[in-house]
């Protein structure tokens, strides 16, 4: 490895004499982890993006009791290539013995004592601020094609070490060593692989420097984007305007001091068009969508819940006030989680208004789509679609009459699984049971003397003491037809979607 420090003093420091940390709010760390199509790398990325403004002079009495300085160059994280030049600034009260280039834990000295009279005009309490910046050049090749972890390192004279900065070393061959495989097997025309973070107030700074943050790293099999939630039956005209889905929701728009939601449809599609980055657009309707408060004049979710016919039931034919799990530990500020909308087939209110904003979401992402295809990079569906798991096996789900009415149908193969729905209802008679139950054979799985299907009810107790409950014959019936509710459910949205030309591979 050749290395040459040098005198150079590197950019001046009139914006850079605060070490270069971000706020400590952050937004996400992703690791790279790209077998055989990229490098991995380890990035720590902050929801705060604005620089700290760069303080006064300090007085000789005030000094700061641990080490600070920055590293002015390179600013980006990841460094391709194999040769280096950093440059900066440390100071520290005790004084700095120096400043180490570490390449996987190898120490390489850089040169400290460069004057930088503009860290000299602004911190003037340290006695070596008048030549605090360091630099360091060198070339570390041969080195093996992966990412490596480059730290710098300031050492006071007390032997105490900070981290000014890490950034990762990634050789030229390293991007390219699998590309001819790759070729081979995919083409060029195969779909990038994508790192997504799911963001959220892409409007109030929530996607900053996404954009560039992972520059180095892009290749036209890998890419980076960004994951956004569109609450479809919160962000609405109102109702005064039936809760049709307004595209252009007001973010400022608040129930006490919280947002009501914190991003618009419009606004993820601008911000995506003007920074290149491609979305993953979460379509979300599902019980956590609507948990943060309760707004029933903009939220048709929290509307309908108003209504118990079209909420899930527990076993005692109850349904809880939505605040009843207020408290629970781990959840946000007065989660609205103990009341959720059923997804029985009866449901007509509930179908009809997911299906109409849930379509007229997608018809917008589809139109974007169109115009800006290689920023599309589909819609993923409600991330929230369960039969309430909230009180921890102290209330059981659903037992809504016409969930009731539907695990009937399922259990003789009638009604809509036989391909005869009443108005309203889908045809579920692809679902059909392969061995349909008979009235007979209920009794005997239930231990129960019901006379007629209309008597024919699921288990409300759940045991564990002698035989445990996940035992039973009849409460596994119970449960596949429950998991049946939740996947009906999703392929429910997923047509929805198909009817307006959402392809299936996106």
């Amino acid at each position: 490895m050749a290395v040459e420090t040098n005198g150079d003093t590197g950019p001046p420091a009139s914006r850079r004499l605060i070490p270069r940390t971000r706020p400590a709010e952050r937004i996400a760390a992703v690791v790279l982890v790209v077998a055989a199509l990229a490098i991995a790398g380890q990035f720590a990325w902050q929801e705060h993006h604005a620089r700290a403004p760069v303080p006064g002079p300090t007085p000789a009495s005030v000094v700061a009791s641990a080490t600070i300085g920055a590293v002015d160059a390179p600013t980006s994280e990841a460094i391709v290539g194999t040769a280096v030049h950093i440059s900066g600034w440390a100071l520290d009260p005790k004084g700095i013995r120096g400043v180490e280039i570490r390449l996987d834990g190898h120490p390489y000295a850089a040169r400290y004592g460069i004057p930088r009279p503009d860290v000299a005009q602004v911190k003037t309490g340290y006695s070596d601020s008048a030549a605090a910046g360091f630099a360091f050049d060198g070339d570390f090749a041969p080195l093996t094609p992966q990412r490596h972890e480059l730290t710098v390192v300031a050492v006071n004279r007390a032997a105490t070490e900070t981290v000014l900065a890490r950034k990762g070393l990634v050789p030229e061959v390293a991007l390219e060593q699998w590309r001819p495989l790759y070729v081979q097997r995919y083409g060029e025309q195969d779909t990038p692989f994508y790192i997504i973070p799911a963001l959220s107030g892409i409007g109030l700074g929530g996607a900053d420097e996404l954009d560039t943050a992972y520059t180095e790293y892009l290749s036209p099999t890998f890419r980076v984007g960004m994951r956004v939630p569109i609450l479809y039956l919160r962000t609405t005209l109102g109702a005064g305007r039936d809760w049709i889905f307004d595209p252009d929701w007001d973010i400022e728009k608040r129930c006490g001091e919280r947002r009501i939601a914190e991003d618009s449809l419009s606004m993820t599609m601008s911000h995506a068009i003007a920074h290149k980055l491609p979305v993953l657009f979460t379509l979300n309707g599902g019980v956590w969508a609507d948990a943060g408060c309760d707004v029933p004049d903009w939220d048709v979710n929290d509307h309908l819940e108003q209504d118990i016919a079209n909420c899930q039931w527990n076993e005692k034919n109850e349904v809880m006030p939505d605040d009843f799990l207020k408290h629970l530990p781990g959840s946000t500020d007065a989660p609205e989680l103990a009341r959720s909308l059923t997804f029985n087939a009866y449901a007509a209110q509930n179908r009809h208004y997911k299906r109409r904003n849930l379509q007229a979401a997608a018809r917008m992402v589809m139109a974007f789509a169109r115009d800006h295809p290689e920023l599309f990079i589909g819609i993923a569906l409600d991330a929230d679609t369960y039969l309430n798991p909230f009180f921890d096996e102290k209330q059981w789900y659903d037992y809504n009459p016409g969930t009731l009415r539907q695990f009937r149908d399922w259990l003789k193969s009638s009604g809509p699984y036989a391909g005869k729905p009443p108005p309203g209802v889908p045809d579920l008679s692809r679902y059909r049971r392969k061995q349909p139950l008979t009235l007979a054979q209920v009794r005997k799985l239930a231990g129960k003397p019901w006379r007629t299907w209309e008597e024919v009810d699921p288990p409300r107790s759940f045991p564990r003491e002698g035989k445990p409950f996940w035992e039973d014959a009849w409460t596994h019936e119970w449960e596949v037809f429950r998991r049946h509710l939740v996947h009906l459910h999703y392929d429910d949205l997923a047509q929805w979607l198909g009817e307006i030309g959402v392809p299936k591979s996106r």
